[in-house]
């Protein structure tokens, strides 16, 4: 008997508690939302497979980006000429995918600035080879 009056007891609070959050509510000019009493309420709407939330958002050409990202960075550090080339193509196609992220410029930039440094490269390079190659002669010559 005595659990009978707990259970009505437990069974009466929630009752309780609705009727003052509706007193309150009517009060205020609100409608209040009470869940049902079993608690496993499904939304019809998105129980079919995903929702709008289990659905991430997928960037056009993430890939081509991160490979433009990536052959930049290379490009800094051998074959400019191909992976600095390679990393402009690759971010100027992602973009034109609509891609906003800053990988693909990211990626177009490293490129470019790759190969200058190369092209710098040489060229300080090949004046140091020059002046060697010259100095090496005129030694041979006397």
């Amino acid at each position: 008997m005595s659990e009978n009056n707990e259970n009505n007891q437990s069974s009466e609070q929630p009752n309780l508690e609705q009727q003052q959050n509706t007193q309150q509510n009517q009060q205020t000019g609100q409608q209040s939302y009470t869940p049902p009493s079993n608690h496993q309420y499904i939304n019809p709407q998105y129980n079919q497979g995903y929702d709008q939330f289990n659905n991430p958002y997928i960037e056009p050409a993430k890939g081509m980006a991160i490979a433009s990202l990536v052959l930049g960075i290379v490009s800094f550090l051998c074959f400019a000429y191909i992976t600095g080339v390679l990393a402009i193509i690759f971010g100027a196609v992602a973009k034109s995918k609509g891609n906003k992220s800053g990988k693909a410029t990211a990626g177009i930039v490293c490129g470019i600035l790759g190969i200058v440094s190369w092209v710098a490269l040489l060229i300080f390079w090949g004046n140091i080879m020059t002046e060697m190659f010259s100095q090496f002669m005129s030694i041979l010559v006397y």
